[in-house]
């Protein structure tokens, strides 16, 4: 009788320490679970986006590019350092190498591979291109942020009614300036790429 109870408790002991085990690797796990997932392009993923009033962060890059790849790590980390960004930012990944001459890079008049920008209704509300400082790129991600309508109350815009400012980095400059208007929700992916 004694060595049966004791391999009866020795197998609820090990089944235990596996429950215990498996619910810890899934706590260590759970941050990762809530931040959102960046979302690779297909032709009308941005349109329908912003039609349901999201706010879009777009990074125009490719596997290759090393620019790109610090700007991936940059993003990474401050999504890790602020769950908020990923709970409230539709990040979404536009491969240069396939998207290049598509209808939204056109419209968008993105010039190259490393650049991200952060669209907002139909309105853009800011970009850098090919920077890769951490600084620079939380910005870009704060004012995604800032973009989410609070409820209950519509939002202001930034600057008592006029256009949103853009952030504009070429490599270690970077410069403020008036955001160009965005071709309307319509035509953005209305052409297969």
């Amino acid at each position: 009788m004694k060595r049966r109870a004791f391999l009866s408790l020795s197998a609820g002991l090990a089944l235990k320490r596996r429950a215990f085990l498996s619910l810890s690797a899934g706590l260590a796990l759970a941050p990762l679970a809530t931040r959102a997932a960046t979302v690779d392009y297909t032709p009308g993923l941005v349109t329908d986006a912003l039609a349901r009033g999201e706010t879009v962060f777009l990074a125009f890059n490719t596997d290759w590019c090393p620019t790109c790849a610090a700007q991936s790590r940059v993003i990474t980390a401050l999504m890790d350092e602020n769950p908020a960004y990923g709970a409230a930012i539709t990040f979404v990944r536009v491969d240069w190498d396939k998207h290049k001459n598509s209808t939204l890079a056109n419209s968008l008049n993105i010039p190259r591979r490393s650049t991200l920008v952060v669209l907002k209704g139909d309105k853009e509300l800011g970009r850098i291109v090919a920077g890769t400082r951490k600084a620079d790129i939380k910005a870009l991600m704060d004012t995604a942020l800032k973009a989410r309508p609070t409820p209950g109350k519509p939002k202001a815009r930034a600057g008592g009614g006029r256009a949103p400012a853009q952030v504009s980095t070429a490599r270690s400059s970077v410069r403020v300036t008036k955001a160009p208007s965005v071709v309307p929700n319509s035509a953005i992916d209305a052409i297969p790429s």
